[in-house]
């Protein structure tokens, strides 16, 4: 399936499972309802056989919603599950070589600096995941929190989609929307809420 570029990026839904109140289909599930226009399935300590398993599920919730599926690091289990597209990081292989092998799918990067972010745009990545914006413990290796000017700086860098994630939440989302970031990445702020749809659409609704 090859996606349009005009991706709708106002909320991301990370999904690790263990960081779920619910069962983790339902908080996909009610991440899209709210109005989530991408998931990432990241589940960090799962084997490969259980992200497959629950990757196919996702896919299909997805295609359901019109949504965008993204897969975290593993290049194999995007191509195996058809994903949309991966997410990778620094410490990955490089998006030339990524984008060699994926064709038009979507790659997503995790900048480590503004620098890093501009070779990144260059490199052929399609969007930039600048955090953690605030302190977080729910992301282990995303480092301490580079604040909200870091955000503001990478947006005013690149042309691609910036998106903040790292510690935010309904309290503070609108500071990420006022750096012209075009969304935001969450975690527990909809996993771990008792009403994961109500969560989402308010999150959503910030960036409406």
């Amino acid at each position: 399936m090859t996606i349009s570029r005009n991706i709708d990026y106002s909320l991301y839904f990370v999904l690790e499972s263990p960081l779920c109140n619910h069962d983790p289909l339902f908080t996909v599930n009610e991440a899209l309802a709210g109005g989530a226009g991408i998931i990432q399935l990241r589940d960090k300590d799962a084997s490969c056989e259980e992200k497959l398993l629950i990757g196919r599920e996702i896919l299909k919730l997805c295609r359901q919603y019109n949504a965008v599926f993204i897969v975290n690091d593993s290049l194999e289990l995007t191509l195996e599950l058809s994903a949309d597209g991966i997410h990778v990081g620094k410490d990955d292989e490089p998006i030339e070589s990524i984008r060699s092998k994926i064709g038009d799918k979507i790659i997503g990067y995790s900048p480590v600096s503004i620098d890093d972010a501009v070779s990144a745009e260059l490199s052929g990545a399609d969007y930039l995941g600048a955090g953690a914006v605030f302190p977080t413990a729910s992301k282990r290796d995303i480092g301490s929190a580079h604040g909200i000017e870091y955000v503001r700086q990478m947006v005013k860098s690149v042309k691609i989609p910036v998106v903040g994630i790292g510690g935010i939440n309904l309290e503070n989302a609108f500071l990420v929307k006022e750096t012209g970031a075009a969304g935001i990445a969450v975690i527990t702020a909809v996993s771990q809420d008792k009403n994961p749809r109500e969560a989402a659409m308010k999150l959503k609704n910030i960036f409406v």
